[in-house]
Formats: C-alpha cells, sequence, structure tokens
C-alpha cells in the first residue's frame, strides 16, 4: 500500500502476511523533488493495494544491507535512500516528475563517427 503522508487510518491483517510496510519521512522526498525540479512539493494518490517488483527488489536489497550492518557504508545507503525518493517520485506523484536516466557506453562521437572504441585516457585527450 502506499498512503500519502498525513494519512491516518486502520488496517488489520488477519492471518499470516508477507508484505513490506515503511515509511518514509516526507522531508527526504521532498528534497530530492526539489533537487530535480525546484519548487515542486510532491503529492500521491492513496493506493491500498498494489505490487511493484522493482520497488519489492530495492526494499530487499535495504534489507539485506540494513541486516549485515551496512558492510558497503554509508555511500552505498545514501545511494540506496536515494534511489527509494526516486522511484516513488518517479512512479506514484500525482504530477510526473521525469528524471533523467545515467547510462553509460560509447561516447556520443565514437557512435556517430563509428570509430574504434579508444581508451578513456585516449577520449579525454581528444576532448581538448
Amino acid at each position: 500500500m502506499l498512503l500519502p503522508p498525513g494519512t491516518r487510518d486502520r488496517l488489520r491483517w488477519a492471518g499470516a502476511s508477507q508484505r513490506y510496510v515503511i515509511s518514509l519521512e516526507a522531508n527526504s522526498v521532498v528534497e530530492v523533488a526539489d533537487t530535480i525540479k525546484p519548487g515542486f512539493a510532491p503529492s500521491f494518490h492513496t493506493h491500498w493495494n498494489f505490487r511493484d517488483e522493482p520497488l519489492r527488489e530495492l526494499l530487499a536489497e535495504i534489507g539485506r544491507e540494513a541486516f549485515d550492518g551496512w558492510p558497503l557504508g554509508t555511500l552505498y545507503a545514501d545511494l540506496l535512500g536515494l534511489s527509494l525518493s526516486a522511484l516513488v517520485l518517479r512512479r506514484y506523484a500525482t504530477s510526473p516528475v521525469t528524471l533523467p536516466f545515467v547510462r553509460g557506453g560509447r561516447s556520443r562521437k565514437l557512435i556517430d563517427q563509428d570509430e574504434q572504441p579508444r581508451s578513456l585516457a585516449q577520449q579525454n585527450f581528444l576532448q581538448f
């Protein structure tokens, strides 16, 4: 379920359940939204029953890291938190937020010229 900040309600499950119940600080999501689009104040529709596989996988990774004592450190923990906020904004904000997707690979110049890939040092030298 996804409930907007400030929602007050009760829910009771009967029997065993395999659900994730998390709570995000509204300020952290708002900070990410403001960084991406200054002045944007996100709002969300209530979703009582939904499934989101990428969100589940991200939460599972956060759970594994937390259970193991964050062996990859605070930088990775911050990255996971940022990824969680960005995913929630991208998929569930009432006003869509376009987030840039960062992709690696060959530079556009090399692809356009259909040249053989060069080392990073060669590419940097050629740009000057």
